[in-house]
């Protein structure tokens, strides 16, 4: 397995980095999935959006580098249950989100 960049494999320092920068990605996720669902003010709804999109993102780059295969098809089912949830902010969707998030923590 190599690093973002592609030309160096990874060490198992740089996968605990890797690690620790995803477990940062899920809980500030977390946090801030939390937040938006009690928001009632839209500006603030958006700028929460902001954070989760962002946090995604860290998720996105740091997973491949750090777990597994699985986890990596895992991270695409989040995606899939935020984009559902951002469009529809139901509680099935809600729970779906914060069950996903549960599966990330737990792997890491």
């Amino acid at each position: 397995m190599t690093g973002i960049e592609g030309d160096q494999p990874i060490t198992p320092q740089m996968r605990a980095q890797y690690k620790q920068e995803c477990a940062r990605g899920i809980e500030l996720f977390k946090e801030t999935l939390q937040e938006y669902q009690k928001s009632q003010i839209p500006a603030q709804k958006d700028e929460y959006k902001d954070v989760m999109d962002k946090a995604l993102q860290v998720i996105r780059e740091t997973v491949p580098q750090c777990l597994s295969a699985y986890m990596q098809k895992e991270e695409k089912e989040l995606e899939h249950d935020y984009d559902a949830f951002i469009h529809n902010p139901s509680p099935q969707n809600y729970n779906k989100l914060a069950e996903d998030i549960k599966h990330f923590e737990r792997q890491l």
